[in-house]
């Protein structure tokens, strides 16, 4: 091999070690300060979770959750289970969690704020329930689409998870 090849090998070499450099830490530079980790989705009755902590003490348990109801007196109705982790930057800042659902006989969403309690913790679940007037209906039922916007107090978007059927597929060109 001529002298020649061998430079252009090492500037290779180099040029694939700076870059693989840029790519392994460019996650840690463009760190989101909320991700949506997971959400899940299910009916509850409100008698059907009713811990026997609860029924002792009187007072309600969450597990270690955040737990909201569109209506605080009743426990029926549609849940959305949601996990939240947060950049260490950005844990004591409030933020709030918008759900727009779109349910079974309606034509647009409906939107609900909760809000997302600042905390040293990474990680927080929040349980959010659809409850009373607002989820009249039975069980077997589901929203048709749903959205979920973790919103920061400026009113930006900084995290977002959808159903698979919230928007359409881009048209065929």
């Amino acid at each position: 091999m001529s002298a020649s090849g061998m430079i252009r090998r090492r500037h290779l070499a180099a040029l694939a070690f700076a870059a693989l450099a840029v790519v392994t830490t460019a996650p840690a530079a463009l760190a989101a300060p909320v991700e949506i980790v997971r959400v899940w989705t299910d009916y509850r009755l409100g008698k059907d979770y009713i811990r026997l902590a609860e029924i002792i003490s009187g007072r309600q348990f969450t597990g270690g959750s955040t737990e909201h109801r569109t209506q605080p007196d009743s426990g029926d109705g549609y849940f959305f289970t949601v996990r939240v982790d947060r950049a260490s930057d950005y844990r004591l800042q409030t933020y709030t969690l918008r759900l727009h659902v779109i349910a079974p006989d309606t034509v647009g969403p409906q939107t609900f704020e909760f809000p997302i309690p600042s905390s040293k913790k990474r990680g927080i679940r929040l349980e959010l329930g659809i409850t009373g007037a607002d989820w009249p209906y039975e069980a077997r039922q589901q929203p048709l689409a749903w959205k979920i916007e973790v919103v920061d107090s400026s009113g930006a978007v900084v995290a977002e998870q959808k159903s698979f059927l919230w928007e359409k597929p881009p048209a065929a060109k």
